[in-house]
């Protein structure tokens, strides 16, 4: 018994005609039939039965095709999504990053590489979490490209700086600091932090380098809900440059006299093996890189 002689089978039994089976199957009418005898010599029963000039199935041909129609199907679904899979054309992403790139780098990023028309059929599966999270996700082969801080002690990951994102201090317009053009870390220190609920966030590690153990008011999981709290004087918040939040009542000062910045990388496993999609999506991260 092979898969041949069972779509075989299904068609015969959706056709109930021989010359139309074997037409639609593009084979002999005569091999047609030797493939329907060679199935029922194995099972040792009869699928079809004449009546009249016709055929018809018979009970145990029904209960065979029950089973048989619903194993073709499957099967043919799942050559079916294989061949999407390891077509470059089309497929699926895997890709995870951390929330301060999604305003506006990773956006930029995914319509460059989507404007392309080969890569129109390509479909992405988004992710956000903290650093150990899409490290984690790298590792167990969830995900196929993340976007993350550097993480020590990961020798399965290989991590590349992708990108830099300048980090401000974020005050209401009517704070004491509000008139200045820049700002240290220590004169920050001496007021109220709206901090990450991620302790172990860039924020906090600046914050522990300089030696400053904060006075916290609250910890939000996202910087426009910093800028909120912000906005109404309770507290201040080192956050990454972001225009769009100066809708709120809210001043973004630069550190001085160096800027903070925040190095960003391209996590990928090392033992990992991309799909065609993801192997594209990674070799034009890599151009972008180089830029």
């Amino acid at each position: 018994m092979n898969l041949n002689q069972l779509r075989a089978f299904c068609t015969l039994s959706r056709t109930l005609h021989y010359s139309r089976a074997s037409e639609e199957l593009q084979i002999a009418q005569p091999s047609l039939s030797r493939m329907i005898a060679q199935l029922e010599k194995e099972l040792g029963t009869p699928l079809f039965e004449k009546q009249g000039r016709n055929i018809i199935l018979t009970k145990q041909g029904e209960i065979f095709l029950d089973h048989v129609s619903r194993g073709v199907g499957e099967i043919d679904q799942g050559v079916s999504v294989l061949k999407e899979f390891i077509d470059p054309g089309q497929g699926t992403i895997d890709f995870a990053f951390i929330y301060a790139l999604s305003p506006s780098f990773v956006p930029h990023l995914v319509k460059k590489f989507l404007d392309a028309p080969e890569n129109k059929n390509i479909h992405f599966h988004f992710y956000q979490g903290n650093s150990r999270d899409i490290i984690r996700k790298i590792k167990e082969g969830s995900c196929d490209v993340g976007f993350c801080s550097y993480v020590e002690d990961e020798p399965l990951v290989e991590l590349r700086p992708i990108t830099r994102q300048e980090y401000v201090l974020m005050v209401s317009r009517h704070h004491p600091l509000a008139r200045k053009h820049t700002v240290t870390l220590k004169e920050a220190a001496c007021y109220d932090f709206i901090l990450p609920l991620d302790k172990t966030s860039f924020v906090e590690q600046q914050l522990k380098k300089a030696s400053i153990t904060p006075s916290v008011s609250s910890r939000v999981e996202e910087d426009h809900a910093a800028a909120a709290l912000v906005s109404i004087n309770l507290g201040i918040a080192i956050i990454p440059k972001n225009k769009m939040l100066e809708h709120y009542d809210v001043k973004l000062i630069p550190f001085g006299p160096e800027p903070l910045y925040r190095v960003f990388y391209m996590a990928t496993s090392k033992g990992h093996s991309f799909t065609p999609a993801a192997g594209k999506f990674y070799r034009f991260l890599l151009e972008e890189i180089k830029r």
